[in-house]
């Protein structure tokens, strides 16, 4: 089984505002956001340090971070 895994952790030298990132998911994937760090938007629901999400249907992903957020994105199979 494929797995990729994508790590964004905001500008540290930023601590004014976050980011914006998006991620276009396959028609055959699944995805899983763990927040290791800060407050997150995902799609419009917030979500905090701890939280997990998983992804079963394909879709574009809209994640807003604070300035102090780690998340990590597991792209499977």
């Amino acid at each position: 089984m494929p797995i990729c895994c994508h790590f964004s952790r905001t500008d540290p030298t930023n601590r004014t505002s976050g980011e914006r990132i998006t991620f276009e998911m396959e028609s055959d994937r699944f995805a899983w956001i763990q927040v290791a760090r800060g407050i997150v938007t995902l799609n419009g629901e917030s979500l905090r340090e701890g939280d997990g999400v998983q992804i079963n249907s394909p879709e574009l992903l809209e994640l807003t971070t604070d300035a102090s957020a780690e998340i990590l994105l597991f792209d499977l199979a």
